[in-house]
């Protein structure tokens, strides 16, 4: 299956067919080179790596997807629901139809579990792992985890997918995503919303399916977490910002159990490379200068010096 690309001066606009309609990416540099598939975060899009792309090496073929009812791509139909795998799968899909074999799959957060599972479970088809603010993985804690499944069945149950979705001005849409994401600044905010807000009659209203925000994540124990690591062949590089999503317990995360991923990643993969950078959860897209020239290096094999927690 071939994607459908329409040029464009600095990117292209590439559709992956799949059965309930299309997955939409953006794509920049040579088909014939080496693929790099960029994973974005939850309720997130493509235009995630638009800052930080251009500032990565020429001659690769950077290919930044819009997960299923995230961005432009196609939503599930309404008698589904959504589960994690479909992320799993959209990215597995878009690796055969982009015919990549020995890939880099860069992952933010949630694109990152995605870029892990995928080297866990496909280990002759990835490459290299390049992870922006995330270990890869997201072990559960077991109470958490019970309480928010509660919730995504409970809201399904009760959440009325066919209703009308709100309209907003340019600037409302804007302030409520910075609102929703502390770590995003006013131009990032502008960027993501290209993807991720359409015209209609009466204003913009967000593109991404709201049914997202209902899903819960699959319950990974940190043993489980451990265990996958062993069967990853890729080389792996993970990017810890100071101020991220890593750096401080949250209701998601626990940096203790960081400490003990980092150990798993160390323990066994044969090429890791942790580099602590400053800035956010969205230092790629806030602050591409800060990580460009650690994943450039990474890429080219070229030695980088970087710090242990």
């Amino acid at each position: 299956m071939s994607p459908q690309i329409e040029g464009s001066a600095h990117s292209s606009e590439l559709r992956i067919n799949v059965p309930w309609g299309y997955l939409a990416a953006k794509s920049w540099g040579p088909r014939e080179g080496k693929l790099v598939l960029c994973l974005h975060g939850w309720l997130d899009n493509a235009s995630s790596f638009d800052k930080l792309i251009p500032l990565l090496p020429q001659g690769y073929h950077y290919v930044a997807l819009d997960f299923t009812g995230h961005g432009l791509s196609s939503h599930k139909p309404l008698w589904t629901k959504y589960d994690f795998i479909d992320f799993v799968i959209d990215a597995y899909k878009a690796l055969m139809a982009l015919g990549g074999e020995k890939v880099t799959v860069l992952g933010h957060s949630l694109g990152g579990l995605v870029g892990t599972l995928l080297a866990s479970t496909y280990p002759e088809i990835i490459e290299n792992v390049i992870l922006l603010d995330t270990y890869g993985f997201y072990p559960q804690i077991p109470h958490i985890f019970i309480k928010h499944f509660k919730y995504s069945v409970l809201n399904y149950v009760y959440t009325d997918v066919t209703q009308a979705k709100k309209t907003y001005t340019p600037d409302d849409a804007l302030q409520r995503l910075l609102k929703a994401n502390k770590a995003l600044t006013a131009e990032s905010g502008k960027i993501l919303l290209q993807r991720g807000t359409k015209e209609i009659p009466d204003g913009l209203t967000f593109t991404h399916d709201p049914r997202i925000s209902l899903m819960s994540m699959p319950p990974l124990t940190l043993e489980y977490c451990c265990h996958m690591m062993k069967t990853i062949q890729a080389n792996v590089l993970a990017i810890i910002a100071s101020n991220g999503l890593m750096a401080k317990k949250g209701k998601m995360f626990d940096p203790e159990d960081g400490k003990v991923l980092l150990r798993g990643w160390q323990e066994n993969i044969k090429c890791f490379q942790l580099a602590n950078v400053n800035g956010n959860h969205f230092v790629h897209l806030n602050n591409a200068e800060n990580v460009s020239g650690i994943i450039s290096s990474f890429l080219q094999k070229k030695p980088h010096y970087h710090s242990k927690l």
